[in-house]
């Protein structure tokens, strides 16, 4: 059964992305969720997202982080 781990990181891009490269050597079965405040357009051409990387955008109601989150445990 899938579980869900908080982990916080308060970092620019790249240490985001090696933050999930360490996990998913680790926990391959783990999905990973960012959350960032920047607008869709300067995450695309700022910062480099691999394929299948979940976002979801600040700000964000409770709901829309719940169903997220569903999603990602129900893959």
């Amino acid at each position: 059964m899938p579980s869900i781990r908080r982990v916080m990181i308060r970092f620019n891009a790249s240490c985001g992305n090696t933050a999930s490269k360490v996990i998913n050597e680790r926990m391959p079965e783990m999905p990973i969720l960012f959350a960032s405040g920047y607008s869709q357009d300067a995450i695309d051409t700022d910062f480099i997202l691999d394929d299948g990387v979940n976002l979801i955008q600040k700000p964000y109601r409770r709901a829309a982080l719940l169903n997220k989150v569903r999603d990602l445990l129900d893959q």
